[in-house]
Order: structure tokens, then sequence, then C-alpha cells
């Protein structure tokens, strides 16, 4: 994913299942070098995923994401741009 300028990318490691996302370790965005969020390799989190009107929306399996900026990151809805 990348936003607007100046381009900042999101690089996640996740396990993609038929119904769950597990998210393992930090969300990098930007360069390594400037850091990350639920750095170091924070606790893995896994989330639920569905689709419908075209919106993806993803909510952790549990209460919440162990990584508080990471659940503040990735849950909610999703819509494609372009």
């Amino acid at each position: 994913m990348t936003g607007p300028e100046p381009r900042r990318h999101v690089k996640i490691d996740y396990v993609a299942g038929p119904r769950t996302l597990t998210i393992r370790g930090p969300v990098w965005t930007g360069d390594p070098e400037e850091g990350a969020i639920c750095d170091p390799w924070g606790p893995d989190a896994t989330y639920t995923w569905s689709v419908s009107d075209g919106t993806l929306t993803l909510e952790p399996a549990g209460e919440t994401d162990p990584c508080r900026q990471r659940g503040a990151v990735m849950g909610g809805t999703w819509t494609r741009a372009g």
C-alpha cells in the first residue's frame, strides 16, 4: 500500500487463511531505518476478514490487537482505490 506524497509503504508479514489474516511482527511504514510500530517484532495478531459490496472489513479475532498501533492501522473497513 502507498499513500500520498511523500510516498510511504506499509510492509507487513502475514499468513492468510480462508477467513483469517495472521499478522506476524511489526508493521513497517516507510524506510526500515526509520523504525516500525510494534517493534521489535511485536506479538502476532489474528484478524477475521469479510467482504461485502466491495468493502473489506478486518477485525481482531480476539478483543483487540495486542499492539494498539497496528490495530489502529489494520482494523476497520478498506475500499479498493482505482
